[in-house]
C-alpha cells in the first residue's frame, strides 16, 4: 500500500512540474509576440493544441475574428474531402437523334477546373471522349447563373492570374498564356492571338493589361524568354474555344425546363491531385470550382452560397466561434474566422485521415509549394506542414508542427492589420515554430 501511495505521489509529481513547464512555455511564447516590434504593429490571433486530443498548450487572441485569407482553402480541402470522390466528376451527357436523325452528343460541365488546363495535362479523357466522338457535339448551358467573381473580390484584380472567373465549363483554366517566341511572343489557346496589341493600350512598362469588360490586350513589354505570363479571360466562352481546340463545331443550346436527361459521368482528374495543387499553389480557381463542385454533389446545381451556408450550419457546426465563410479561395476580405476555428478544422481532419495523406495536402517547409522558401527543418527533415495566407495587411499560417519528440501538434496563426511585406512576420513566426518543435 505504502508502494502504490508512493508511485501516486511519484506521478502527481511529475504532473505538477510538467504543468509548470508548460505554463513557464506559454509565458515564453506570450512575451515574444507580445514583445515582437513586429508583430506589435498588427494583431495577433494564435493557437496552438495537441492534434490527438485538442488540449491546448497556448493561446492568444484565439477566439478573436481575423480575415483568413488563403487559409479559408483549409476550410474548402474539409468540404472536398466529405463530398468528393476518389475523381472528379469531368462531363455530364447523354445522346439523341436530331430532327435529321443524326446522333447527337450533348453534354454539361460539372464545374471540373481541369479540363485543358496545362498543369494536368496527364488527365484528359474529356477532351479524348469529346475529339474521338463522330456525333454532333451540343453544349448545354450553365443551368445555375453562379456570378462570374465571388462576394467581396476586389474589383480591380481582373487582369492578375490569381483570379480567374468562375463558371460552369472551365476550358484552359480560364486563363490565356503569353510567351516570348523568336521576335515576336505566342499564346495559348491560339485562338486569342490576334486579340494581343504590342505597343498599345498598357499604360506601365513591363505591364500587360486587359480591357476590363473585353479580350484585348495591350503589352509594353514581352515576357522574358523562358518565362509565361498568365491572363484571365473575360467570359469565356468554352463552347467557342472548345470548338477552335477540337476543329470542329460545337453548338450551344439550353434544357428545355420539362426535360430530364438521364445523364451518364466521365471522370478526369484523381482529387486528390487537384487537393494538392489547391494547397501546394494556393490555386484560386480550383478552390473556387471544387466548392461548386461539391455543391453540385450535394444539391445538384452548381452554386456556391446555398454550399457554404450548410457547411457552415450542418457539417461545422462543431466548431467553437461561429464563421463567416463566403468563397472557397479566400480572396474576399468577408471572410471572417478565429484561430480556435481553423485549428478544430484541423485536428478533425487529423482524426479521420491518415496522416500521409493529410500531411500531403499541406506545403512542406521548406520544400514544398508556397513554403518552399520558409520554415524549413534540419537535414532536410520538414516539421511544418501547413498553409499560408496573404493578401495587403495579412499574412496567416495554419497546419500540423511535428516536435522533436514526434507528437504532433495543431497551429493557427492569424496576423492582421499591419502595413508592408509580410516577410518580417513569416521571419517571426518561424523562431516562434523553431521553439515550440525544439521543446516537445
Amino acid at each position: 500500500m505504502q508502494r502504490l501511495f508512493s508511485l501516486l505521489f511519484l506521478i502527481f509529481l511529475i504532473g505538477c512540474a510538467g504543468s509548470r513547464r508548460a505554463t513557464y512555455f506559454s509565458k515564453t511564447i506570450e512575451n515574444q509576440i507580445n514583445n515582437s516590434p513586429v508583430l506589435s504593429t498588427g494583431h495577433t490571433g494564435f493557437l496552438l493544441a495537441d492534434a490527438q486530443t485538442g488540449v491546448k498548450i497556448f493561446g492568444k487572441n484565439e477566439t478573436k475574428y481575423f480575415t483568413p485569407a488563403s487559409n479559408t482553402k483549409i476550410l474548402t480541402l474539409f468540404a472536398c474531402l466529405q463530398f468528393l470522390g476518389d475523381s472528379l466528376p469531368g462531363v455530364q451527357f447523354f445522346r439523341e437523334k436530331d430532327e435529321e436523325n443524326d446522333d447527337v452528343l450533348i453534354f454539361q460541365g460539372t464545374g471540373d477546373p481541369t479540363f485543358l488546363h496545362p498543369n494536368f495535362a496527364a488527365w484528359q479523357p474529356i477532351f479524348s471522349f469529346l475529339k474521338n466522338s463522330k456525333d454532333k457535339l451540343v453544349m448545354v448551358s450553365d443551368p445555375t447563373g453562379e456570378p462570374r467573381f465571388g462576394r467581396g473580390w476586389a474589383w480591380d484584380d481582373y487582369n492578375y492570374a490569381f483570379q480567374p472567373e468562375k463558371s460552369a465549363f472551365p476550358i484552359y483554366g480560364n486563363c490565356v498564356r503569353l510567351s516570348s517566341r523568336g521576335a515576336g511572343f505566342e499564346v495559348q489557346p491560339p485562338v486569342f492571338k490576334d486579340h494581343f496589341f504590342y505597343p498599345v493600350m498598357a499604360k506601365n512598362v513591363e505591364k500587360v493589361e486587359r480591357l476590363e469588360n473585353e479580350n484585348l490586350w495591350g503589352m509594353n513589354q514581352l515576357p522574358e524568354p523562358g518565362k509565361e505570363k498568365t491572363l484571365p479571360i473575360y467570359r469565356p466562352a468554352a463552347n467557342e474555344l472548345l470548338a477552335d481546340t477540337l476543329k470542329k463545331a460545337v453548338d450551344f443550346s439550353k434544357l428545355e425546363p420539362d426535360e430530364k436527361p438521364t445523364w451518364q459521368t466521365i471522370f478526369s482528374c484523381p482529387t486528390d491531385t487537384a487537393l494538392r495543387r489547391m494547397m501546394h499553389q494556393s490555386d484560386n480557381l480550383l478552390a473556387e470550382q471544387l466548392v461548386l463542385m461539391c455543391a453540385r454533389e450535394k444539391f445538384g446545381r452548381l452554386e456556391s452560397e446555398p454550399m457554404l451556408d450548410f457547411l457552415r450550419d450542418s457539417m461545422l457546426a462543431f466548431l467553437p466561434q461561429k464563421l463567416k465563410w463566403v468563397d472557397g479561395s479566400g480572396l474576399s476580405r468577408y471572410n471572417l474566422t478565429t484561430s480556435a476555428n481553423i485549428s478544430e478544422i484541423l485536428r478533425q481532419l487529423f482524426l479521420k485521415q491518415s496522416r500521409q495523406r493529410l500531411f500531403s495536402f499541406f506545403p512542406a517547409g521548406g520544400v514544398a509549394g508556397t513554403l518552399e522558401k520558409n520554415y524549413g527543418g534540419t537535414a532536410g527533415k520538414p516539421y511544418v506542414f501547413a498553409k499560408s495566407g496573404s493578401m495587403s495587411g495579412v499574412y496567416c499560417l495554419s497546419g500540423f508542427l511535428v516536435a522533436k519528440s514526434g507528437k504532433v501538434l495543431v497551429f493557427s496563426f492569424m496576423h492582421n492589420g499591419f502595413l508592408g511585406s509580410n516577410l518580417p512576420v513569416r521571419e517571426e513566426l518561424q523562431q516562434i515554430l523553431e521553439k515550440i518543435r525544439d521543446k516537445f
